[in-house]
């Protein structure tokens, strides 16, 4: 809430651009905001009608919210890297869509580093990869180099018409398999 009061009290654009951005998520969404409430500062979701406090909200929404302000507010000269660590945790696949096309689009940071193992969330981030826009990075403790990174090159063949989650959906060794 804090971080959101301060970008909003910055530039009150931000919160607009906030608000605009959830909408993708929550297409009936109609206020996303902190206030002074009681002296306090609270933050209020009013969604269909509905006004929530943030401990009304499920742990997927409030991810959702914080990734939101992460990846779409423009923080100061942009960062120089973001990382997130399984970025896809309680939130729904439909979103993890949007927030993956979002990291893609973003120019709000310069890199940004994510750690997931969810074949949905990988699947966002194929056509990117098949650019050579988004490098793809495998974690395989059986091996002597414990991260290499995917060539599409190497393996477009494997990859065809697939997209990276579905090779890791079917234990793939080239997307790192299952763990035993």
């Amino acid at each position: 809430m804090n971080v959101l009061n301060y970008y909003k009290n910055l530039n009150m654009v931000n919160i607009s651009i906030y608000l605009d951005k959830l909408k993708e998520l929550m297409p009936t969404l109609e206020l996303a905001d902190v206030m002074v409430e009681f002296n306090k500062l609270r933050f209020k979701l009013q969604y269909e009608g509905q006004l929530f406090n943030l401990s009304d909200l499920s742990d997927g929404t409030i991810k959702a919210l914080i990734l939101t302000l992460l990846i779409q507010i423009p923080i100061n000269e942009g960062l120089a890297m973001l990382a997130i660590d399984e970025p896809e945790m309680n939130i729904h696949p439909a979103w993890q869509q949007i927030i993956g096309r979002w990291i893609q689009q973003s120019n709000n940071f310069k890199q940004c580093f994510i750690s997931t193992h969810s074949p949905d969330f990988l699947d966002v981030f194929t056509e990117g990869f098949k650019r050579g826009d988004v490098s793809v990075f495998v974690f395989d403790p059986r091996e002597e180099c414990l991260v290499k990174k995917l060539d599409y090159k190497k393996m477009a063949d494997d990859l065809e018409e697939w997209e990276l989650g579905d090779l890791y959906r079917v234990n793939d060794p080239a997307i790192g398999g299952w763990p035993w």
